[in-house]
């Protein structure tokens, strides 16, 4: 038998997942969607693509690279694109 004491303590903070079927969309995409009025179609889409939306955007750390990905994202969803 082997038992241990841990040595320090920590704190643990965990975070609700969405509902199964539903994707946290960060603000500044949502609010992109809604400037094009195309946060209905990401809306309506299949749960697969809209992760890898939501994903792929925020991947960008810079503020010029994210806002160029918004408007990459932005005008796929209104020409009925994949994502890649």
């Amino acid at each position: 038998m082997v038992s241990a004491v841990p040595a320090k303590s920590f704190t643990v903070e965990l975070e609700l997942a969405p509902e199964p079927g539903e994707v946290a969309i960060p603000r500044d995409l949502a609010a992109a969607l809604a400037a094009d009025s195309v946060a209905r179609t990401f809306a309506s889409m299949s749960f697969g693509p809209r992760p890898e939306h939501v994903e792929w955007v925020d991947e960008a750390t810079r503020p010029e690279t994210r806002a160029r990905w918004f408007a990459a994202t932005v005008a796929r969803m209104r020409g009925g694109e994949p994502l890649r």
